[in-house]
């Protein structure tokens, strides 16, 4: 057979070639593009994860709400109790005054 007759034949193969070659380069550039948007993607959740993480270990320290309202009930009672100390500490000071004006007024027994 002489090559003549194979040329229409060998033509459709290289076409055929180049075209799937066109094909699978468009194909893996397409795959190539995600994977790279996907590893970056994956980067993002690493550094989210790792903040997560870092903010769970310090919520571990803070109080919860039935720790700060027992904080506030006591702080509440505490300022209840410095009201009290203050009315006292008054009562007293008048009466210290009225003592401190009897013994600094002329003709007062001096102990």
């Amino acid at each position: 057979m002489p090559i003549a007759e194979w040329l229409p034949y060998l033509i459709f193969a290289n076409t055929a070639i180049a075209i799937l070659t066109a094909i699978y380069t468009w194909v893996t550039a397409r795959s190539r593009g995600n994977s790279e948007k996907l590893e970056a993607l994956e980067k993002d959740v690493e550094r989210l994860r790792q903040r997560v993480a870092t903010l769970e270990q310090e919520m571990r320290h803070l109080p919860a709400k039935d720790e700060v309202h027992t904080l506030q009930l006591g702080m509440t009672e505490i300022g209840g109790s410095v009201a009290t100390l203050n009315k006292s500490h008054e009562a007293l000071l008048i009466s210290v005054r009225r003592i401190e004006d009897f013994l600094l007024k002329p003709g007062g027994t001096h102990g």
